[in-house]
């Protein structure tokens, strides 16, 4: 395959419902921050001690590049009791001797009194308090790496596997090539398929649908030749298209956000 002539995102637009959907596809409304977002990605599976953790009323979902989970589900399975204090908007997670405290909105957590930062706060979606996964393990000194492949959050509370060789961490790095064009259709009339040009296969790349306005497309590892935006797309349904370079913990990736008409 001539990869200089395609590397091909074919987006098919339409209605989705807001049922979630524990499998290879989650769908669903999440609401949080004041506002509906419409997301819909491939689901993230966690893994606590070689066993799987089982989701119960809400799943794992990926906000801002990280995992978040339950507070409940994740402290209980990581062994934790956990204290809600409805006053303070704050979350006491209670692991032996450590005390870890989250505030509700706030990227300020305490471990045993010391502050630390996290790259997104505790939130509360759909009624729900969740947490950042990567935040709470690496607060309790568990060992925590992502299985990029398979989309799995692994996290081991034996301390000997933290002297292994570090991997990819959940937000990880891959190498890939440039992002070089991207074909509009060429009537309004026509058919409405999307093509982004690439110099090289793309390692990985991940797609979120947000507040049913807009679709977000994040190409990790990948540089950019790309215009910064594409108002003419000759679509009913993407009114425009925005590219940006990004760098989050010394991540960077390409995203392409693909503005939308409508849900």
């Amino acid at each position: 395959m001539n990869w200089k002539k395609l590397l091909f995102t074919t987006l098919a637009l339409g209605l989705f419902s807001a049922t979630t959907v524990y499998g290879e596809q989650v769908k669903m409304d999440l609401f949080y921050n004041g506002k509906h977002h419409a997301y819909a990605a491939k689901e993230v599976k966690i893994s606590i001690d070689g066993k799987a953790m089982v989701p119960k009323d809400m799943p794992a979902v990926i906000i801002d590049g990280r995992t978040m989970l339950p507070m409940r589900q994740i402290a209980q399975e990581l062994g934790c009791e956990v204290t809600w204090n409805e006053a303070a908007k704050q979350i006491y997670v209670m692991r032996g001797s450590d005390i870890i405290v989250f505030t509700v909105d706030s990227k300020a957590g305490y471990e045993n009194g010391k502050e630390f930062t996290m790259d997104v706060p505790a939130t509360i979606v759909n009624d729900r308090t969740m947490l950042p996964v990567r935040a709470l393990a690496d607060a309790l000194h568990l060992n925590i790496k992502w299985d990029d492949p398979n989309r799995t959050v692994i996290i081991n509370s034996d301390d000997t596997d933290a002297k292994e060789e570090p991997t990819k961490p959940e937000s990880g790095q891959t190498t890939a090539g440039t992002l070089t064009g991207i074909q509009t259709p060429s009537a309004k009339d026509a058919d409405q398929t999307f093509t982004i040009q690439a110099d090289g296969p793309m390692g990985r790349y991940e797609k979120t649908f947000v507040d049913d306005q807009k679709i977000v497309l994040d190409f990790y590892g990948a540089k950019s030749s790309l215009p910064g935006e594409i108002k003419k797309t000759n679509s009913d349904i993407v009114t425009g298209i925005r590219t940006a370079t990004h760098e989050n913990n010394g991540d960077s990736f390409t995203r392409v956000v693909f503005d939308l008409s409508g849900k």
